[in-house]
């Protein structure tokens, strides 16, 4: 799991060092969102508290704030055609 708050403090900085982000969002807090994976909710506690740093967890199960849930079925469906 400590790769994981790695890789978050890496985005952290990834974002606050962008030029998109300094020059139109400077100063504003970076949300990432995670999904419900064990993994996440102990990242969660690993990284490092930033006052311009927001962790989103997602609920239990929530494919409506996920839009590619359901299209790997969708797109099977369309490869394989019609039963």
């Amino acid at each position: 799991m400590e790769v994981n708050a790695e890789f978050m403090d890496a985005v952290y900085e990834a974002v606050k060092a962008h030029e998109v982000y300094l020059e139109h969002f400077s100063g504003k807090t970076i949300v990432i969102v995670l999904d419900n994976a064990p993994a996440h909710r102990q990242t969660e506690a690993r990284v490092a508290e930033r006052e311009d740093l927001e962790l989103l967890l997602l609920g239990t199960y929530s494919p409506m704030c996920n839009p590619i849930e359901g299209t790997r079925k969708r797109l099977l469906q369309r490869v394989e055609g019609p039963d």
